[in-house]
């Protein structure tokens, strides 16, 4: 992806919620996944605080820990939080961790 920071209108959330090989990464806190969630094949819960830390960890270390392969660096990534500023934190550390497809829900979960 050329541009360093995408955000992505919740009208293509919309759509993406179909697509089986988007990775959809909640940062909120896992108590405010009470509120609700996406429904989603592809669905983490990483609190932005801890995006670092968890995709630093090997492959099969991040399988053991979430359930699902760890994402590689082309995947297509949406991350979100409530209402996106969180969010954008998120996106930054993946950039900055080198990949390359990371978009941020503009607007967040509340948004839906």
């Amino acid at each position: 992806m050329s541009q360093k920071y995408h955000q992505i209108p919740s009208a293509e959330i919309k759509r993406q919620l179909q697509n089986s090989e988007v990775v959809f990464i909640d940062v909120r806190a896992a108590y405010e996944l009470e509120s609700g969630k996406l429904e989603v094949e592809n669905f983490l819960n990483i609190p932005h605080s801890d995006i670092v830390h968890q995709f630093l960890q090997n492959e099969e270390h991040f399988e053991t820990v979430h359930g699902i392969q760890k994402p590689k660096k082309n995947a297509k990534i949406i991350v979100y939080c409530k209402t996106g500023r969180r969010g954008e934190m998120a996106q930054a550390f993946l950039i900055e961790l080198g990949y390359t497809d990371v978009a941020n829900w503009a607007g967040g979960y509340h948004n839906l």
